[in-house]
């Protein structure tokens, strides 16, 4: 699937969980198009969420992103900016993450949607999809090795400055960044 293609598909899903969420007020502050959903429910997932401790989880080990919906293959959308892949990037380029983190997701039962999400290069999914009354272990399981610099514009590698630095550093030494040798 081409980029425009899985951008226009994820587009159309983000607004399809949005708005049936809005049709039940499952939001718990109001409306919740356009937004990673804070929902009736999200404090008893949070709840959840510190119960159930695989045996490899670590407290620095996990990571926990917002989502406006996930497929039970843990694949899922934010906003769509794209700023949680590039967070994962600069920490998988860091070496702070690995194939051991895990990754977590609180959402309401609605936004776990039966059906495909398309996935770019860049995407990152979920290990473990929690909602107020379960915890949906997810594989298989998708990692970046760094950051994806085909997938940025100039304009938001513009708007990140440690994406500048990196890029500036990269250019200057043509061995990479320390970390990547």
């Amino acid at each position: 699937m081409s980029s425009d293609r899985i951008t226009d598909a994820k587009t159309r899903l983000r607004h399809k969980v949005w708005q049936h969420l809005d049709s039940v007020q499952a939001g718990r502050s109001g409306p919740v198009n356009g937004k990673i959903p804070n929902f009736h429910g999200a404090d008893r997932a949070a709840e959840h969420a510190s119960r159930t401790r695989p045996a490899r989880m670590r407290a620095v080990d996990v990571i926990v992103y917002g989502s406006v919906a996930v497929n039970l293959d843990g694949v899922r959308l934010g906003k769509g900016a794209g700023y949680s892949d590039i967070e994962m990037g600069l920490l998988a380029q860091a070496g702070l993450v690995s194939d051991d983190t895990l990754i977590v997701t609180t959402v309401h039962e609605l936004q776990v949607l039966d059906e495909p999400i398309p996935e770019a290069e860049h995407d990152v999914s979920v290990d473990l999809i929690v909602t107020p009354d379960e915890a949906i272990s997810c594989t298989p399981r998708r990692r970046p090795s760094g950051i994806s610099w085909e997938d940025l514009s100039e304009q938001k590698i513009a708007a990140i400055p440690i994406l500048q630095e990196l890029r500036e550093l990269a250019a200057s030494d043509p061995e990479g960044p320390p970390h990547n040798r």
